[in-house]
């Protein structure tokens, strides 16, 4: 993506820049998940009202478009993506859930939905 974030840098930008800045990303990274705590000040967006259709003079023709600071942005994903893992190696997950995640749509609901009701059939 090469679309500036809200605070005026693009993501071209950032990636050269992360040799400079990768020490005191990592140090506020490792202590947000040894705190399990999202710092809140990163968790700011510049919401800008973009109009849909109909008359502009209404604010309900109007969606929002949130624009993320990029390194918040990188801190969920890598929160996301070690929680998801500790959660398949772990087994939490029912094995029926096919919400949320990954390879298990909304179409392996219905497959195994039938696939029972075939089953019951029989």
């Amino acid at each position: 993506n090469s679309s500036p974030e809200w605070d005026g840098i693009s993501m071209k930008v950032f990636k050269r820049c992360l040799p400079a800045v990768m020490d005191p990303m990592l140090f506020v990274i490792n202590l947000s998940l040894q705190q399990g705590v999202f710092p809140t000040e990163l968790n700011l967006a510049k919401v800008i009202p973009v109009f849909k259709k109909g008359q502009e003079i209404l604010i309900c023709n109007y969606r929002p478009i949130s624009f993320f600071l990029l390194f918040p942005k990188f801190l969920k994903k890598l929160m996301y993506s070690r929680l998801m893992s500790f959660i398949k190696r772990s087994n939490l997950l029912y094995s029926y859930q096919f919400g949320f995640r990954e390879n298990h749509g909304a179409n392996m609901a219905l497959i195994t939905t039938v696939d029972r009701i075939l089953q019951a059939h029989e």
